[in-house]
């Protein structure tokens, strides 16, 4: 999530997270508190500042959860 949206938001700091990014390298990334609303459910979570356009989010979010992805008829499934 930006720093914009972050300060949008009213989010407060929470702590500090080391990634490991698609290519390999470990960063150092702010860590914010949020709720979010899930298939009908409030989730205490954190989001990670970054300077993408989309949030980054655990897969905590699935737990419980069926994820299928069909690569050759271009679908996602969560149950």
């Amino acid at each position: 999530m930006s720093q914009d949206k972050i300060h949008e938001l009213g989010l407060v700091q929470e702590s500090s997270a080391e990634v490991v990014l698609a290519d390999g390298n470990t960063v150092e990334l702010e860590t914010y508190a949020c709720f979010l609303e899930w298939l009908g459910a409030t989730y205490e979570t954190q989001v990670v500042v970054t300077d993408s356009e989309y949030p980054l989010l655990g897969t905590m979010l699935l737990a419980g959860r069926r994820l299928e992805i069909d690569y050759d008829k271009r679908t996602v499934t969560l149950q």
